[in-house]
């Protein structure tokens, strides 16, 4: 098992076993500078954890330079496809590798058969992904208070 894999927020709590669980249910995907992994509005159905490299999240919609407007930008320890696991809605984003990157990539459905056959791995995984979306919403919040402070000044 990949050593960031094994150390990942995301299963921060869980037993070495049901880490070589979902790991093994996986796959390694190594990804080119420029290769695209996700597709904005297409149907996504696997939960990516960036173990190496840098990946571009971007909104190919709006313009800025023709490759869309960049919304973030994802290294080692980041997470992809989270938002469509939950919700199973098509992508919000597009996603590119800015540089030669592995991911460990597991299906949606895989990792739900998982969940449903193990409570326990289920609410570690949970408390993390909620855990996760609180500190990005409170850094999230601080940032719009001091965008509409500088604005009001």
């Amino acid at each position: 098992m990949h050593e960031l894999f094994a150390n990942h927020w995301l299963f921060k709590g869980l037993p070495l076993d049901s880490k070589e669980l979902i790991y093994g249910k996986g796959a390694l995907i190594e990804l080119g500078a420029g290769d695209l992994i996700i597709e904005q509005t297409e149907p996504n159905g696997v939960l990516f954890l960036v173990l190496a490299g840098e990946l571009r999240i971007a909104h190919p919609d709006a313009p800025e330079g023709g490759s869309g407007l960049t919304i973030g930008v994802v290294g080692s320890g980041g997470l992809l496809g989270d938002y469509s696991f939950i919700d199973g809605l098509p992508a919000s984003a597009t996603v590119t590798a800015q540089e030669k990157s592995l991911l460990h990539g597991i299906g949606h459905d895989i990792l739900h058969g998982i969940l449903d056959s193990d409570p326990s791995i289920t609410v570690v995984i949970y408390r993390n992904l909620l855990e996760h979306y609180v500190a990005r919403l409170r850094s999230v919040g601080a940032e719009l208070e001091s965008f509409l402070l500088l604005k009001m000044q």
